[in-house]
């Protein structure tokens, strides 16, 4: 069958934005400034190109991928700003781009480059790095690790399907630089010079603010790039209204040259208002300068700044001044060196990937005791179903069994070493024989249910087949409160030798939660003793999260490993008297410390099965042995596992095992 006209012409032509799209944004939605987005799009559109250039793609393939960057952020349903980070964006555009053309690229390749080009040490882009590369920067800050790698693979085809399905799958992007050739050809101009300079306006044009390709057929894009150009080399073109000969008319001719006759004074603008700070390329980065702005539209900076000073200042720098040690004293304090430190991140992020290794975002803000790109620890979008209202906490805010109950496990001791008082207290057997009498249903938004009859029949497991994470991911389909997420820090206190975790939550993915309010997720005379409002250090501007202050975070984690080590002892003796009276075998899945090293125990089996099974190549994690005959159940590499487990008695709402299913 021929192949009719309209099917040919439809490959030179663009699907364009209509006036609705254009009149808003999902960013604009949630709050995000239009100047704000135009120049953070303008810096997404910049980073785009670099990393096509250092790919060595075509042009004709990184004007696609602009285009389709572009049409991303475009209208109600397109991608937000405080949801979608820019450079991955950018790299997923850049990577399914390719992917579709004659010169596809690997993920490794796309994940590099970008490593570097977002690199606060490294980067030649005056937006990321205002003040350029004064010498050699070290490998450690741009270059990618394997752990790294598998990390930011998920997110680039993650990004990319969220695109495709975004732009409707369609990818069809018609570019206006074969066709400006074509005429020029027609119009008779032979000069290279003439053809150099439509070239640069085809390709300027692409970062217009203005959205010139996502508003214009390329045929339009390319006769208004010939007038302008014949103008400025001073090529007399052919008499008459010739833009006509090409269906272009004078209104539209004359917003196009206007519109690229700007892009010189818009980029200078753009780099004069950013002079000596870097634009956002993360959702992060977007929040702190949003609430930046904020405060200096409330005029409350100079106010706020004070505040910084005595809750967060200070202690920063007590961090930052106090003695780095570099002695293990694990064993018999429970501080941890910042090689330590180092160590215990890398086995959290190698066998829990839902955590991953993050820089500061600037190089001022990095802490020289740590690597650049590990200076701290980050999961995204833990979910938070319950507040810790009465009908949920229970007694958890009201006695001081809470952190005790799990440092016990069963062993007797009359010590103190429990973390924080709170409440009067009561005796736990009386409360276990009243939750014996009074069952209720609790649904997940911790409401109290009417008591439920025992019923006479138990249920066949095997109509019980679902996926056990899933039971305790998925909310409530009845529930009236929103899904409240949080962003997970863990940080070095170099002060304390211990980490510091840093929470910052967020109502629904594109709206922060305000701090104050992440206090109704902290159990009960925590909130404002242990855990504080403070600025996260690692980051520019004023962003506040809720920190759980690390004063005692050694002396829990001591008795942890003095009470881990006698269950230990305790469990090997059981096992001892089982082989010759197997009536005394110990039961699985015991509760407390016990519990606590069968769960560490697992997970040093985990790590000896799978480098068992990874010997033929690949990076492999180096296990320590962890044998029956040992004396340590914790080793300091797992520091960060049982860390997050006795954080959680802080924030019990807060799904950690969301994290790490141990």
């Amino acid at each position: 069958m021929a192949r009719s006209s309209t099917d040919g012409l439809k490959y030179l032509s663009n699907a364009l934005a209509t006036p609705e799209q254009l009149s808003s944004s999902s960013s604009a939605i949630d709050g995000v400034a239009p100047e704000l987005e135009a120049s953070i799009r303008f810096a997404g559109t910049q980073l785009t190109q670099a990393a096509g250039v250092l790919l060595r793609l075509s042009q004709d393939i990184i004007a696609q991928a602009i285009v389709t960057f572009t049409r991303f952020w475009i209208g109600a349903e397109g991608g937000s700003l405080r949801i979608y980070s820019v450079k991955d964006v950018s790299a997923a555009a850049l990577y399914m781009t390719a992917k579709l053309s004659f010169q596809p690229t690997s993920p490794r390749s796309v994940l590099n480059v970008y490593n570097f080009l977002v690199s606060r040490d490294a980067s030649p882009l005056w937006f990321i790095n205002p003040k350029g590369v004064s010498e050699k920067p070290s490998p450690e800050t741009y270059c990618l690790s394997e752990g790294g790698y598998q990390s930011q693979r998920m997110v680039l085809l993650r990004i990319e399907s969220i695109i495709l399905r975004t732009l409707g799958f369609n990818t069809h992007v018609a570019l206006p630089h074969t066709i400006a050739l074509t005429y020029l050809q027609t119009l008779g101009v032979s000069s290279s010079a003439v053809a150099q300079r439509v070239f640069e306006h085809l390709n300027a044009a692409l970062l217009s603010p203005q959205l010139l390709y996502v508003t214009h057929q390329p045929n339009a894009l390319a006769v208004s790039s010939i007038y302008l150009a014949a103008r400025e080399v001073g090529i007399k073109l052919v008499d008459g209204e010739w833009w006509e000969v090409f269906d272009v008319d004078r209104e539209e001719l004359g917003f196009l040259v206007v519109g690229m006759r700007s892009m010189e004074g818009f980029a200078r603008a753009e780099m004069e208002k950013w002079k000596g700070r870097a634009i956002p390329m993360v959702v992060d980065e977007v929040e702190a300068e949003i609430e930046r702005r904020r405060m200096m539209a409330e005029g409350d900076l100079v106010t706020t700044a004070a505040m910084n000073i005595l809750h967060s200042t200070l202690s920063t720098w007590r961090d930052r001044l106090a003695p780095v040690s570099r002695t293990s004293t694990f064993r018999n304090t429970g501080q941890i060196t910042p090689e330590e430190f180092v160590l215990a991140g890398d086995y959290l992020v190698y066998k829990f990937p839902s955590w991953s290794w993050a820089d500061a975002s600037s190089p001022a803000k990095r802490v020289s005791y740590l690597p650049p790109g590990k200076q701290f620890l980050v999961t995204r979008g833990v979910p938070c179903h319950r507040r810790l209202n009465d009908n949920f906490a229970g007694d958890a805010g009201h006695d001081d069994e809470l952190v005790r109950d799990m440092l016990s496990g069963g062993i007797s001791g009359n010590d103190d070493d429990g973390w924080l008082r709170t409440g009067g207290g009561q005796d736990s057997a009386d409360r276990q024989e009243n939750r014996i009498k009074d069952v209720r249903t609790v649904d997940e938004s911790g409401n109290m249910g009417e008591r439920e009859e025992e019923e006479d029949e138990i249920p066949d497991m095997e109509d019980e087949d679902d996926d056990e994470e899933a039971i305790i991911r998925e909310p409530a389909s009845g529930t009236t409160q929103p899904t409240r997420t949080y962003n997970l820090y863990i940080t070095y206190s170099n002060f304390y030798r211990t980490p510091r975790l840093y929470m910052s939550g967020y109502l629904s993915p594109s709206e922060p939660l305000p701090p104050h309010l992440m206090m109704e997720d902290v159990v009960g005379d925590y909130k404002d003793k242990t855990v504080t409002l403070e600025d996260f250090p690692w980051y520019d501007g004023n962003v506040k999260m809720a920190s759980v202050h690390p004063c005692r975070h050694a002396s829990v984690m001591k008795t942890l490993l003095d009470r881990a080590d006698a269950a230990l002892k305790l469990r090997r003796e059981k096992l001892k008297q089982a082989q010759s009276d197997p009536s005394k075998a110990p039961s699985a899945g015991e509760s407390g410390l016990e519990g606590l090293v069968d769960d560490i125990k697992a997970l040093s089996l985990s790590d000896q099965q799978q480098q068992g099974s990874d010997k033929s190549g690949g990076d492999e994690w180096e296990v320590l042995q962890h044998d029956e005959e040992q004396e340590v159940a914790i080793r300091v590499d797992q520091y960060l596992v049982v860390f997050l487990k006795f954080i959680a008695s802080v924030t019990p709402g807060i799904e950690h095992d969301f994290t790490m299913g141990v």
